[in-house]
């Protein structure tokens, strides 16, 4: 029988033969790695976290590409799926289940759609609201349903720099002007906070973004901008310290990653300096530093 991707499914084994490799829907994995011409050489197969290994569907990313022979992943434009996302994309797609999240909870009815690549989403093309006049492409839209027809929040995702300081805001009221005109009577407006998320950035370092204020001891607020900014990731501490009482896991993690390690007082002392004393044998033996237990 041809089921998932019109490929031919094994009963007997579970499994898809996909043309080149077989495919577990269980595992969600291939059952052997990818040994298409150049392969070994693309390190994005191996270094990328969204892609992390060579026995992984889709580029590691079913939601955005699909495979048709078990080789190459491609988007749903029918072209080879990138795997090397940009910082801003990540960050944008990351802002995802943070939306969903903020829907449940507020019981808004609706869908979110992103705009990322070169490829432009026309779910998120707003007429006019270019900044040349063309269409313009706000990041992460709201788009209400049901009960909540009418209604558009919209999000700009920008870099935490002089840069996104200057475009975001700009971009983000174009965006609002653009779909009020293209929606009269509808309500447009700078979606709400969506909560901080972690995502994995590139050349291995670790990404972060967030809503509104650009830093914690920012005057000025931001509705409908989320800032992103990346770091390397820390290095394990050489000697953890030790839990307080009553502290959050973030003000632990700070502490740990911030705070030096106590030397020990031991370590530092001369070599043969007496440490303690013990009885080997019916004989006292003195500890010292460096030389061990000397019979007295």
């Amino acid at each position: 029988p041809y089921r998932f991707n019109s490929k031919r499914f094994d009963g007997a084994t579970g499994t898809y033969d996909m043309g080149f490799r077989e495919y577990n829907p269980g595992l969600n994995r291939y059952l052997s790695r990818d040994y298409y011409n150049g392969a070994l050489q693309d390190l994005a197969l191996g270094t990328d976290p969204w892609n992390t290994n060579r026995y992984a569907f889709a580029g590691g990313n079913p939601i955005s590409g699909i495979e048709l022979d078990g080789h190459i992943a491609i988007d749903e434009y029918g072209e080879q799926y990138a795997t090397d996302t940009p910082d801003h994309d990540r960050a944008v797609i990351a802002s995802v289940d943070p939306a969903h999240e903020w829907m449940r909870s507020n019981g808004f009815e609706g869908e979110v759609t992103i705009d990322t690549g070169s490829r432009r989403n026309p779910e998120n093309r707003v007429e006019g609201a270019g900044p040349n006049g063309g269409a313009g492409y706000p990041d992460l839209l709201i788009t209400g349903k049901g009960k909540d027809e009418g209604t558009f929040l919209v999000y700009e995702v920008k870099p935490n720099n002089a840069y996104g300081h200057a475009d975001g805001p700009k971009d983000l009221q174009r965006y609002i002007k653009g779909l009020q005109l293209a929606h009269p009577g509808a309500v447009v407006k700078a979606g709400p906070d969506l909560r901080r998320n972690p995502f994995p950035a590139t050349k291995g370092k670790l990404g972060t973004v967030w809503s509104n204020k650009r830093w914690p001891t920012d005057a000025r607020t931001f509705p409908g901008m989320r800032w992103y900014g990346t770091n390397d990731p820390p290095k394990t501490p050489s000697r953890p310290t030790q839990g307080k009482q009553n502290e959050s896991d973030d003000e632990e993690q700070d502490r740990r990653w911030l705070t030096p390690p106590q030397p020990d007082p031991n370590l530092g002392a001369e070599v043969g300096a007496l440490i303690g004393a013990t009885v080997v044998g019916g004989v006292v033996c003195l500890v010292t530093i460096g030389l061990g237990c000397a019979m007295q």
